[in-house]
């Protein structure tokens, strides 16, 4: 089809577990995305907290190259600074004749200023104009401004109380009516442009970010009572002692030790429900394209993030643990007719991937086109041109297109490289797949090592095994290859005494 209007529906903090089709969690609209397009089981995430995971979403490179390698109100300006010369996908769109907008949760950059990225309608979830209209809308329901979500004015509240520390509030329900709920209203406002899309010429583009079901994970009372607790378990990997991994990992998994079971199983109910909030949400969009008539024209993107344990290993949140419920999020393709339906692809792909999926399916071409990284970047360490480094760095956006066809790309790699630089605190991490080996390089502690086809649930670290050294030694090498290639020089050139603990260092065996 020429031209596709493409919607993308954006989460914050939603493993991928959550949409699959066995889970436990109820996403009856998500399920028939399996049958009416493609479900990607293997997507992950180059990075497990918001601002940099979503300024690789909107320019198909890792972190450290687009620099926001810090959420943007965690660190003062200079700890994440967004790369304004790099070309995003929505520009790509502008230029090709697309109407785009977007609504919701932005977090990519810290100016707002979402028409130099090329949208032309926008409402963003923190701006004055969004909340003085939310709250016109909140008074129109007879609901003061905004929700009360603090312990004291939800319903069921799970908190943790550490001494000298605020009271942190991780799930409950709120009671008001689903329409007062801020992404209840921020999917109106992409209905609202869909509506008006149909009225007009040309192919358009809307992504629909929301905050749910980031934590505290509250949904409207009537999605928790979609779910009887006594028919649901904890994860199979709760009671993991972590002994064999980081100490940091133990050290958060305490911050949770006070909580019961019972209430772990009903922090992680809550989320799920929060999920299945989001899910009606959906079922909204399909209903608006089937009214105005523009479902057969336009192709459905549903991805996150990053994701949340949600009591995996007894953990909740996101962070330096590298486990796969963080980094390994949702991604399903609902297509129209034309292609094929219920494609299940376990191959390895990446979220920044979709920035080149969503150009390649508008106009044909691949995104970004020439090096894969703006020409005029230097950001590399002195002033070096990445480009020019060791030829075109090969760890940024793919096209998924091929997948939509249940085809395999061209050179598919079945591998994936997340960084993570800390949040707040420094504790830098590089994390590669390959296949079903999956390796944690840790700067802080002890290296990980899981083999996901013969321990899914990441409860062995076999880093230290000797059938799985020449496993390690080639994993890591390849780690320092992609920092090479991308410029990531926070690592690919410390040769210093103080840093010398990876099983092999960044020349490898054969380099000099």
């Amino acid at each position: 089809m020429a031209s596709p209007n493409i919607v993308v529906l954006f989460t914050d903090q939603q493993q991928a577990a959550s949409v699959h089709p066995e889970s436990s969690c109820r996403t009856p609209t998500l399920d028939t995305f399996s049958e009416s397009g493609t479900r990607f089981d293997r997507c992950y995430s180059p990075n497990p907290i918001c601002s940099p995971s979503r300024a690789s979403f909107m320019t198909g490179v890792l972190p450290h190259v687009h620099g926001m390698i810090n959420v943007t109100h965690g660190v003062e300006p200079y700890g994440a600074q967004f790369q304004s010369e790099l070309d995003t996908w929505s520009e790509r769109l502008s230029d090709a004749g697309y109407t785009n907008g977007y609504f919701g949760k932005w977090h990519v950059e810290r100016s707002g200023d979402l028409d130099k990225f090329g949208f032309d309608n926008y409402g963003i979830l923190r701006s004055d104009d969004f909340q003085s209209i939310f709250h016109e809308h909140r008074s129109s329901l007879g609901l003061p401004p905004e929700p009360d979500r603090s312990p004291e004015g939800v319903s069921d509240p799970i908190t943790v109380e550490h001494e000298g520390y605020e009271d942190f509030l991780l799930s409950g329900r709120i009671e008001e009516s689903v329409e007062g709920m801020v992404d209840h209203f921020v999917y109106s406002q992409g209905l609202e442009f869909i509506r008006e899309a149909a009225e007009s010429d040309g192919p358009w583009s809307t992504v629909i970010s929301t905050y749910a079901p980031h934590d505290p994970y509250l949904p409207p009372t009537e999605f928790r009572e979609l779910y009887d607790i006594d028919d649901i378990d904890l994860p199979e990997s709760f009671d993991d002692p972590l002994t064999d991994r980081p100490s940091l990992y133990r050290r958060q998994r305490a911050v949770w030790s006070e909580l019961s079971r019972e209430e772990c199983l009903e922090a992680m109910v809550s989320y799920w429900a929060y999920c299945s909030f989001l899910d009606q949400q959906v079922e909204r969009v399909i209903e608006t394209l089937q009214e105005t008539g523009q479902l057969e024209d336009t192709i459905i993107i549903y991805t996150s993030d990053h994701g949340d344990y949600a009591g995996a290993h007894g953990l909740f949140l996101k962070g330096a643990p590298a486990f796969e419920e963080a980094y390994r999020v949702p991604c399903l393709v609902r297509t129209p007719d034309g292609y094929p339906d219920g494609i299940v692809e376990d191959d390895i792909v990446q979220l920044q991937d979709l920035s080149s999926t969503i150009v390649d399916l508008a106009t044909g071409d691949e995104f970004p086109p020439n090096s894969r990284l703006s020409p005029k970047s230097t950001h590399a360490r002195g002033g070096e041109n990445i480009a020019e480094l060791e030829g075109d760095p090969s760890f940024t956006a793919t096209s998924l297109v091929p997948f939509l066809h249940n085809e395999v790309p061209e050179g598919h790699r079945n591998e994936a490289f997340a960084e993570f630089h800390g949040q707040d605190f420094p504790w830098a991490q590089r994390i590669h797949w390959r296949d079903d080996l999956k390796y944690v390089f840790n700067t802080f502690d002890e290296d990980e090592l899981y083999d996901l086809a013969a321990d899914p649930h990441e409860l062995v670290n076999v880093a230290d095994d000797p059938e799985y050294e020449d496993d390690k030694r080639a994993l890591a090498e390849r780690m320092w290859e992609i920092a090479r290639e991308t410029g990531d020089y926070q690592i690919s050139e410390l040769h210093y005494g103080m840093h010398r603990f990876a099983p092999v260092g960044p020349n490898g065996r054969d380099r000099t």
